[in-house]
């Protein structure tokens, strides 16, 4: 299992809205399952997120950060990245497929409770889902760590 230092303090661990994953980080969505992992489908390069119960579930970020980028990518998803600092270094997660943006901008910051869209069935996608992604230097690194899970594993994000 990798280890990555905590990107914040826990800011409140009985938050009603983002759920803190094991690791201090809090869950982009509420509930759902993991239905493509890390690496899987042609070298899927993050985690997708679904939750057949509640397709459109309300999206948070992993921490508090500034959003980076708000667009609709070349296959036509709605796609929100965000910029975390800790300690100097920058983390960027990826939240794409959104049905709609929440009320942000760029350069705005927002906290961790934030929503920042909900999950969607946007762009070249075959079912409601949130794609995940995380980088590190700029490097993508499997993000299951972010959900609480082990490299690789697949499971619940409750």
């Amino acid at each position: 299992m990798y280890y990555y230092e905590k990107l914040i303090e826990q800011e409140n661990k009985n938050s009603a809205l983002s759920i803190p994953s094991t690791n201090g980080f809090y869950r982009p969505t509420r509930e759902g399952y993991i239905t493509q992992g890390y690496g899987g489908y042609g070298g899927h390069l993050g985690v997708d997120i679904g939750n057949r119960s509640n397709p459109t579930i309300e999206i948070y970020p992993i921490a508090s950060g500034q959003v980076f980028a708000k667009y609709y990518d070349a296959y036509g998803a709605l796609v929100v990245k965000i910029r975390h600092n800790y300690n100097g270094r920058y983390i960027y997660s990826t939240y794409a497929h959104l049905s709609r943006f929440a009320n942000i901008s760029v350069g705005q910051y927002i906290p961790y409770t934030s929503t920042i869209g909900n999950m969607g069935n946007t762009g070249y996608s075959f079912g409601a889902h949130l794609h995940f992604e995380v980088r590190i230097n700029g490097v993508k690194v499997d993000p299951a760590p972010y959900l609480g899970l082990e490299v690789g594993q697949k499971g619940m994000v409750r």
